[in-house]
Order: C-alpha cells, then structure tokens, then sequence
C-alpha cells in the first residue's frame, strides 16, 4: 500500500528562489536594478540590521527587465531590506 506521504510529496511544487539581495532603504524607498525582473516573479521582503525601520514594506513597483521598487509606509526609513526573488 503507497504511503500516503509519499503521495503528498510527490504533489508538492518546489521554487527554488532564483535571485537573493539586499537595498538600503533612502527616504523610505530603494530602487533595485534587475533586468530578469518580471511581473509575475514573487517578491519576498524582510528587514535586516542596519537603519531605521518603522513602517511597512512592499513592492510598490516592477519595472519588467529593468528594477523594482521597495517603498515603505514610512518615508523616514532608512533600513537595509533583504529580498527572495522566486
């Protein structure tokens, strides 16, 4: 009998993340040069040591085969933000 385990596994999708980075944040926002950018990537932000971080960030923008845009609610952030391009 086939485990039901294997089963679940062998339905799982894997992304491996494609492109790894870090922006510093300047007047709550960071422009990333990436010319592989596409708008249908995943973009997953997180802060990392370093500045100011008390607002929100996201992908306010992607610019396809040029960059993509980091914006925080907080336009006095100054904070590096790590990112996962998958």
């Amino acid at each position: 009998m086939p485990s039901i385990f294997g089963s679940i596994l062998s339905n799982l999708s894997i992304n491996i993340p494609r492109r790894i980075g870090k922006a510093t944040l300047s007047l709550g926002s960071a422009v990333v040069t990436d010319s592989q950018i596409t708008t249908d990537d995943v973009i997953i932000l997180t802060g990392q040591n370093g500045g100011i971080l008390g607002g929100i960030v996201r992908v306010s923008a992607i610019n396809p085969g040029v960059s993509f845009t980091i914006l925080s609610t907080n336009l006095l952030d100054t904070a590096v933000i790590g990112y996962v391009i998958f």
